[in-house]
């Protein structure tokens, strides 16, 4: 995965074969954790690897923000996900606005569940 982000942020993948890259890696059960640290990097990287990610777990979190999918559910898929960013990556997908309060214990069971299966 982590080579897959790389080229997507060199500009060698555009979003959409980037995102299947990682969906299709992730279905093989390729994802190290902790493999891409984007700690250091130029803002702008940071802010197109959100896109990517982004692009990739959509279906997962819209479904679960409906309540379509348990915590439980949304932690294994979203795993293969984050497990080379770390589930820090999640940050920027909290809801906010006035219905964020009433959700806000589902999303930190997500959480929870997460950091159990992330890590």
């Amino acid at each position: 995965m982590k080579e897959t982000y790389e080229r997507f942020l060199n500009g060698e993948l555009a979003l959409e074969e980037a995102a299947s890259l990682l969906k299709e890696r992730a279905n093989l059960g390729r994802a190290d954790a902790g493999t891409l640290d984007l700690s250091s990097a130029p803002e702008r990287q940071r802010e197109k690897a959100a896109e990517l990610l982004n692009e990739v777990i959509r279906p997962v979190w819209s479904a679960f923000e409906r309540g379509e999918l348990a915590p439980e559910a949304a932690a294994r898929q979203l795993a293969p996900f984050l497990r080379p960013l770390g589930v820090w990556a999640l940050n920027a997908n909290v809801p906010v606005g006035p219905d964020a309060p009433a959700i806000a214990a589902r999303f930190a069971e997500l959480f929870r569940k997460l950091a159990d299966v992330v890590e």
